[in-house]
């Protein structure tokens, strides 16, 4: 009897030993980034009425271009918007960014979703920061070769 305890014990601590390095190997082989994370902030909700009003503040003050438009840069923020409205309602067909400006004269952007009809969907609007973001030209890699001809 106290054999069959012993060889019990026995096989207990060495299956333990072999279950913690195990683990201890699986978590030191666990894979890392080197590249670090950066969180995209969604922005702000906000209502219809503040968007509008943000965006009347831009109006009241733009100055015309008469420039073609090449393209636009949206950043982090802004896509961040993006994933959460395509998330909150999939039967969006895009997405419209309007320029704002808060009352400090501030740019900022607004984000809505598109409906198949092209209609903006304002049940759900966020306010996110214009910063790296805007049309080209102004906002323009004059060296790209994309614009070359």
């Amino acid at each position: 009897m106290k054999k069959n305890q012993f060889t019990l014990m026995a096989v207990t601590f060495i299956s333990g030993i072999i279950i913690g390095v195990a683990a201890i190997g699986l978590y030191s082989f666990k894979s890392t980034s080197d590249v670090p994370q950066v969180a995209m902030q969604i922005g702000n909700k906000i209502s219809a009425t503040d968007a509008k009003t943000l965006i009347g503040n831009y109006l009241g003050q733009a100055v015309a271009t008469n420039q073609v438009i090449k393209g636009f840069a949206v950043n982090k923020d802004q896509l961040a918007a993006m994933n959460q409205l395509a998330k909150e309602n999939p039967a969006l067909t895009g997405f419209r960014l309007y320029i704002g400006s808060d009352a400090n004269s501030a740019s900022v952007g607004i984000i809505v979703g598109i409906n198949s009809s092209g209609q903006d969907v304002t049940s759900s609007i966020y306010k996110s920061s214009f910063k790296s973001s805007g049309p080209c030209p102004t906002i323009c890699d004059a060296t790209s070769s994309l614009l070359t001809r």
